[in-house]
Order: C-alpha cells, then structure tokens, then sequence
C-alpha cells in the first residue's frame, strides 16, 4: 500500500476519490491538510491527477496503508498482541483522535479493540483540536522526533479562532539533526515566550561543581580500604530496608538515635510525586507520621503521641531529598522525634528544614473494639467526583495516590475500601513488600475519605481547604499489615479520628485524632527555586505589515 499528503480539505478529497474502494481519507489533519491511503498504484495515480491539476501533493515514503482498509487483514493478529494489555486511568485529560468526542476519553476503556482501532479508522486531528480550543485550550506540542503537525495545528487554529486578538500556539520538541537536550530547552523557551510556565528546575536541577585542583593523570585517585580481622568496620545500621529510612547512628551517651535517608528522585507516576498543594508538589503528611512510626518501633517506642506538622515537604522531582529522622531520650522514658530534609542538591551550607515535632512512648496491647463495616443505611461516594472537586480547591492526587475505591457515608463516618495491591497502580502498596511499616499511600487514604464530605467554609459557599496540622495517639496494632479499609469519623469539623483494618478485618492502625488546619485563600504555590530565571517574556502590540506577493497584497499578523 501507499499514503500521500495532500493540501486540499477532506471533503474536497472525498470529492476527487468519488466511489474508488482502493482509495481512502486516512487523515484529517488540518482544514487544508488531508491524507489518503490505498493500493500503491492507485495513490500513485491520485497524486499525478492533483500534481496536473495545480494541487500540492506527494507521496508519503512509506510501503503500507494505514487507516484505511487494507488494516484488516491484521485484525485478528493485532486483537491477540494487544490482548494483555491492562489500561489504567490517565493522570491528565486524554482525547482521541479516533472518535474525536467532545469530551475527554476514560482511558480505561483503551483495550486491544481500542488500538486496533486507532490503525484502522481515519485520523480525526483536526475536530479533535477544534474541541480542545473550545475548552479554551490555547497551547499545543508536538512530541516528536521532528515536526510534521506543527502548521496543520496552526491552521485548524486560525480557521478556529475567527478573532485576531484570540490566538493559539503550536510548536515541536526535537527536530530532524537537531536532536538532544539543547533544542528541547530551545523548544521550551519557545513555549515560555508564548506564556507558558515552564518549571525550569525540571530540566536544570543539578549543581555546578568545581574542578579538580590537581591534573588528571588517568589513574585511580582514592586509596584502597585495608581490612583487617578486629572484626566488622563500624558503621550505620540498616533500619530493617525502609524504602524512606537508609541508616542509622546511636549517640555516643545513648540518649538518642539519628536517622538518614531520602526520598528518592523517582518517576512522575511514583507515589511520593503524587500530591500537589496548588503547584507544589510536596509530601503527603501521612509519609511523615510514617516516618516518625517506623523509627519509634526501631527504638523500641511503638507508639506516637503526638506529631506536629509544621511545613510541608517539598519534592522536587529532579533530586532527592535528604532526610533526617532524629529521636532524642526523655527522662520519663519517651523521647522526642524531629524530620527534617534538605534537597539532595543543595550547598553543603544549607540548613536543614525543620517539618515535623512529636513525642514517642511505649505501646498499649489493647486492640480496638470497633471494626468498621460497610452502614445498611450508608450514602454511597463518588470518590473520582471528589477527586475532581478537590483538584478545584488546588488539592491534585495523582493515580498513584488515588486508593479509594469505594465509599459510603452514614452521619459523621465515611467507610472506605481500597484499591487492591493488583491492581494495576505504578508501584506496589503492600506494607510488607514495599518495606513499610504501613504504606503512606493507603494511610493517607483514611484523609481522602474525610475529604468526599469536605464541609463548606462559614459564609462562603466555596468549601474549605483544610490540611492536616497534627496527629495524635498514631498506634500500630500490625506491623508491615495492609491496609484494605478504613473508617474516619469527623468527631468535629477539624478534627479525625481513624480506624484501618486489613481484608480479614484485623486492626493494623488506629490514630485518635488527626486534627485540620483552614487554609486562608487557594492552595499555596511553589516557592521560587535558588536558580529560578528573572527574566520574563516581554508584552508588545504586533504590528500590522503588508506583505507583497507576485499577484497580491495580504495583511500579515
């Protein structure tokens, strides 16, 4: 088979294919911009009659004919290799270019008979950026090796967007010889000129260091370890594989415990990215009570008291974060917790920011009496409803944080069941296998619960912003247990209380009182990075100018 590009709208290309079966429109990409797709010959044919006629077209240097009917023949093939794939919800809003719907697309539903599909029927590009700048959509990238959609993309803007002062904008990231790092901060800048805000730290987070005061003479600089049979080298222990928590040093008075660890750079869709207050990307306070928990029970003080929060934490992306976890003896037998991080790119110089306070004591072996269950009277959630809902107060949980699956309400408790640990989410949230003692992510499911009733703000009609500002009595009745459902009453509108339990129904965590903190105005935003540029692109009038061409004058913009 064959394709050709031809600058022509696809309803004049259905014209000039008339009632031939061995010709197709396999594309719509802009209005002047049609593909067609069929038997060699016969698309060798059609680009000849429309070259004759004065028409652009060319032959596209491929050997096949997608989207038209010659993808049939690999129905069956196709079905059976796409069979295993397990589609999962998308963390941004997808649109298909195959049904080019006016809504965005449940990409849960884009199984084999999707992606079939997808080869067989005819690109819809064009309608399906009509419908994007009609949801006010302004800014389109083309992610690709080279660009070959930029101009069909501007065009079906301009034809769009009848109003000169109403303007889209569309551009590449790699070009053909002109690949790597230096055209895809090129490409960004174009967008950053456009009024996009490009989050520079992702691309530049690294530091600068200095060069060596000595010349490089190709050999091996450090000096090897000498062993000798005193027995083991001293050094850190390693707190039982915490994925958060790496080491960890007694002071020398046996006073006290400090442990080191980071959280990891890590990729977007990992769990530790998959909360952003307005557009910081910062750490769910569940992992802090996790942290304080899991070097409690190292020391022998199982339970958290108390647990203050005082800043969140932010993660950047780019870097890791350096944590420290210090525990510190008290007379009475209980001791005092601290967290503090620093980014894993900072000056040796930096301080260390302080994020959490608490106290740590000896456990109680009772266990809870209440073990929640689904209410007979319970009003069933709609937990993507109130995913939504908070994502309009500036509280985004990416898919990875997304736990609950179901939830019902009765008075002040809501009941929730998770996700499964097989169900398809990025990484694994079993306590046990991913090293935890409880895993951050279905811990802070409990607060997602109390968050589907979020009740509104004393005289405004928008709900409130509430974070967590304190936990306390945190206990853990099964170590390295998962979560499987959790019940959170709201004793009053600020504060929590929480019981989970695992598929068996046995108690794995209670916590007595989570208590809320109002924020005043929208989610905060990202503080400014250490290197953030302070340039800004500059706001002029475009000028009107005439541009002559051999037959006519247009006006250019």
């Amino acid at each position: 088979g064959a394709m050709a590009s031809l600058e022509l709208p696809a309803d004049a290309a259905r014209e000039r294919i008339g009632a031939r079966a061995d010709l197709g429109v396999a594309a719509v990409n802009g209005p002047r911009s049609t593909v067609v797709s069929g038997a060699a010959d016969a698309v060798a044919r059609f680009v000849a009659d429309a070259q004759a006629d004065g028409l652009r077209a060319r032959l596209i240097p491929v050997d096949y004919a997608s989207h038209s009917a010659s993808v049939e023949t690999l129905r069956e093939a196709l079905l059976d290799e796409f069979a295993d794939l397990r589609p999962r919800a998308a963390a941004v809003p997808f649109h298909s270019t195959v049904t080019a719907a006016a809504t965005e697309t449940d990409t849960t539903l884009l199984d084999a008979a999707y992606w079939y599909r997808n080869l067989r029927e005819p690109v819809l590009l064009a309608d399906t950026v009509r419908t994007l700048l009609d949801a006010g959509h302004r800014h389109f990238l083309e992610v690709s090796a080279h660009p070959v959609l930029v101009a069909a993309l501007k065009d079906t803007a301009e034809d769009a967007l009848p109003d000169e002062d109403d303007t889209a904008h569309a551009s590449g990231t790699l070009r053909r010889d002109h690949g790597g790092l230096d055209q895809l901060l090129h490409s960004a800048g174009e967008l950053y000129v456009t009024g996009v805000d490009v989050r520079w730290p992702e691309a530049d987070g690294a530091r600068t260091v200095a060069l060596p005061t000595y010349a490089f003479q190709e050999r091996r600089y450090w000096l090897d370890t000498r062993t000798t049979d005193d027995g083991p080298a001293p050094g850190p222990a390693d707190p039982g594989g915490h994925p958060l928590l790496g080491a960890a040093v007694e002071r020398a008075d046996g006073q006290g415990v400090l442990f080191t660890g980071a959280v990891p750079a890590g990729s977007a869709e990992s769990w530790t990215r998959g909360h952003r207050l307005g557009d910081r990307t910062v750490l769910v306070s569940s992992a802090l009570a996790e942290l304080a928990l899991a070097a409690g029970r190292r020391v022998g003080l199982p339970r958290v008291r108390e647990l203050t929060l005082l800043a969140p934490l932010d993660v950047p992306g780019v870097t890791p974060v350096r944590l420290q976890v210090a525990v510190q003896a008290q007379d009475d037998g209980d001791a005092s917790v601290t967290v503090h991080s620093r980014r894993g790119d900072a000056d040796p110089d930096a301080p260390w920011l302080l994020h959490a306070t608490g106290l740590l004591t000896e456990d109680d072996p009772a266990e809870p009496e209440h073990r929640p269950g689904i209410p007979e009277d319970g009003e069933t959630l709609d937990p993507a409803a109130a995913y939504t809902a908070l994502a309009a107060l500036g509280v985004h949980y990416e898919p990875a944080l997304r736990t609950v699956r179901t939830a019902y309400a009765a008075g002040t408790t809501v009941v929730a069941d998770l996700v499964p640990d097989d169900s398809g989410t990025p990484e694994p949230l079993d306590a046990s296998a991913a090293g935890y003692t409880v895993h951050p992510a279905r811990l802070d499911a409990a607060l997602q619960a109390a968050f589907l009733t979020v009740p509104a703000a004393d005289g405004d009609e928008r709900p409130a912003l509430t974070v967590p500002f304190a936990w306390t009595d945190l206990r853990l009745h099964t170590p390295a247990g998962t979560v499987a459902r959790v019940a959170v009453t709201r004793r009053d509108p600020q504060t929590l209380s929480i019981t989970a339990v695992d598929a068996d129904g046995r108690p794995v965590l209670t916590v007595d009182a989570v208590r809320l903190r109002t924020l005043d105005g929208p989610a905060p935003e990202a503080a400014p990075a250490p290197t953030a540029p302070v340039h800004r692109p500059p706001a002029a009038p475009a000028r009107r100018l005439g541009v002559l061409t051999p037959t006519r004058s247009a006006p250019a913009r």
